[in-house]
């Protein structure tokens, strides 16, 4: 999730159209096994709902969301949802100089997160199936002295066909991760929280001029506990442009 924490800023856990369809292939991490079965099959992960994701890049749906923070052309967008008492947001821009198909293959290599993500304390690929259908645990590191949030969670990632306002068709990268039901011998409790509402949705391709990045991403959980002001002030004031800085670093340094 290469904007897997734009809500990580904010103790929150994330990154960071029409479409021609889903490809065969999918954007893995590199050296992931496989286990022989496809896994559950979960509607969140339906070809539906990924070719929804494209279809929000290319014309989001913004009704009830107010501009949170806009900064380096990419805006945060949120929203209340329900009667749950928590933002959900919406992600949109563009990065320049970020090309996408590194961006993409930086927001599935695990390994080369945690040597980024400053906000990463463990992330591990627990299990994946044949289908491309990843079981992972992540936990997000908190400012002292609060207690750090951890995520179980499904992910998949398909490439796929983007068409563009101009009807070109280019590549695009999709991600889709969903709380897991609790599993307490492969992913034990652990001393830190363990949330149990997340939802994102992410799509990353090529920006006009070809040179950058465009782009989506819509991402709701439950960090539990209350959320200090001051750390939602920093993230509206400076903690967005931080973590698109070391995203961008983080794409230029990659070594396939």
């Amino acid at each position: 999730m290469v904007l897997s924490s734009i809500t990580a800023a904010l103790g929150l856990q994330g990154w960071f159209g029409g479409s021609t369809g889903p490809t065969t292939s999918s954007a893995n991490e590199k050296g992931m096994a496989t286990n022989s079965d496809d896994g559950p099959q979960l509607e969140a992960f339906s070809d539906a709902a990924f070719e929804n994701v494209l279809k929000q890049m290319k014309s989001p749906d913004l009704t009830g969301f107010d501009l949170f923070a806009d900064t380096r052309g990419v805006q945060v967008y949120r929203r209340m949802k329900g009667d749950s008492g928590l933002y959900e947001y919406k992600v949109i821009g563009v990065q320049s100089g970020v090309d996408a198909r590194t961006c993409a293959r930086v927001n599935v290599d695990l390994d080369y997160r945690k040597k980024w993500d400053k906000y990463v304390n463990q992330l591990h690929k627990l299990k994946e199936y044949s289908s491309g259908l990843q079981v992972i645990y992540w936990q997000v590191a908190y400012p002292f002295p609060m207690t750090n949030r951890d995520y179980f969670f499904y992910r998949r990632t398909r490439e796929m066909t983007f068409t563009t306002e101009a009807g070109r068709q280019q590549p695009a990268w999709v991600t889709i991760g969903e709380t897991a039901p609790a599993d307490p011998v492969l992913c034990p409790e652990t001393k830190a929280l363990r949330c149990d509402e997340y939802q994102q949705t992410m799509a990353i391709t090529g920006d006009d001029a070809g040179t950058g990045s465009r782009l989506f991403l819509h991402c709701f959980d439950n960090p539990k506990g209350s959320i200090p002001t001051w750390l939602i002030n920093y993230f509206a004031s400076s903690g967005v442009s931080s973590y698109l800085d070391s995203v961008k670093k983080a794409v230029q340094d990659y070594k396939d």
